[in-house]
């Protein structure tokens, strides 16, 4: 909402099986988070084995469209990735001439609800 063009994120996913061939869903929301901001973003997630844990090691840069400019496959070990990004595409907003992600909110359709106190009962 104030201009940010690239989010960078660094997480924490832990791996769970997924079927063959798929990119792990931790991708994906990546890719629908930058979609529906219509901004860049880096996530560096964590990768190989810690107390019995299996990290995902699915990294990704993905475009204000929400396409993966590099990474987003699971990787076992220590890995870079790099890609050109054209930051300016995440100021563009519109989605197409009648969509446009911020001046289609509502938000005095769910404002009472990002505001209610604790003795508020929201239905």
């Amino acid at each position: 909402m104030d201009g940010a063009q690239l989010l960078c994120a660094p997480v924490n996913r832990p791996g769970f099986p997924r079927p063959d061939g798929e990119r792990p869903a931790e991708v994906v929301r990546v890719q629908a988070a930058a979609a529906v901001n219509r901004m860049l973003i880096a996530a560096c997630d964590r990768t190989g084995q810690e107390r019995g844990i299996d990290w995902v090691g699915g990294s990704v840069i993905v475009d204000a469209d929400g396409w993966p400019l590099a990474g987003g496959a699971p990787n076992a070990g220590p890995s870079t990735i790099i890609a050109e990004c054209r930051l300016a595409d995440a100021l563009d907003k519109a989605i197409s001439p009648n969509n446009h992600v911020h001046a289609d909110r509502r938000p005095e359709l769910y404002g009472r609800l990002s505001h209610a106190s604790d003795t508020d009962t929201v239905i």
